[in-house]
């Protein structure tokens, strides 16, 4: 604590709104993955993945949000059957990446998905709702993984996957309707095929 403190005094940083300014204006951002702070952004960050975007307008909810895990649900429609009478694996894909980004948003930021390697374990038949988990296998500073599943209302495995996610400077408390957009710089840096959640 000590060395903490001299390090802060030597440094002349200062201390404001729970980041850090160095001397040169460097920005450190503070993370409080636990405590009130971090319970207010896991609600916040269910609010608006149940209200609003991609997830949402399909009818996805997200019934459980934890640092480094996600859960939600999926109601079936007569849409989401494809000619098999099935679950139409876009579907699957769609409740996984998404669940999967909000997993990887419980760490503050949000992000892009990089890339997934999703497996399609058996037919959906009957399937009256979709019951799909994320949890983390590594959360990086530059890319995160999640393993996710996805089951029917049995518990039948229907799906697994592993999903990587790159994490944005964009707060999740900072995330909404209005900032939808990526900033240009970040944009350029996702790459092809780069979706942000």
């Amino acid at each position: 604590r000590n060395f903490l403190c001299a390090v802060i005094e030597e440094e002349k940083i200062k201390l404001k709104e729970k980041n850090i300014i160095l001397a040169d204006g460097t920005v450190l951002v503070l993370k409080n993955p636990a405590g009130e702070d971090g319970e207010e952004m896991l609600e916040y960050l269910k609010q608006i993945r149940n209200g609003e975007g991609f997830g949402a307008m399909i009818g996805l909810t997200h019934t459980r949000i934890e640092q480094g895990y996600a859960e939600s649900e999926l109601d079936m429609r007569p849409e989401y059957i494809n000619l098999q009478g099935t679950v139409h694996g876009g579907v699957l894909l769609t409740a996984a990446d998404v669940t999967g980004g909000t997993a990887a948003c419980s760490y503050g930021r949000i992000v892009a998905t990089v890339d997934n390697s999703y497996h399609f374990l058996r037919a959906g038949k009957n399937v009256t709702k979709l019951i799909t988990r994320a949890s983390v296998i590594k959360a990086g500073r530059k890319i995160m993984v999640f393993n996710v599943t996805v089951e029917d209302q049995e518990g039948t495995l229907l799906g697994q996957g592993i999903f990587s996610y790159m994490p944005l400077d964009i707060p999740v408390m900072q995330a909404g309707p209005e900032a939808r957009e990526v900033p240009k710089e970040q944009r350029l840096s996702l790459g092809a095929g780069a979706e942000a959640h």
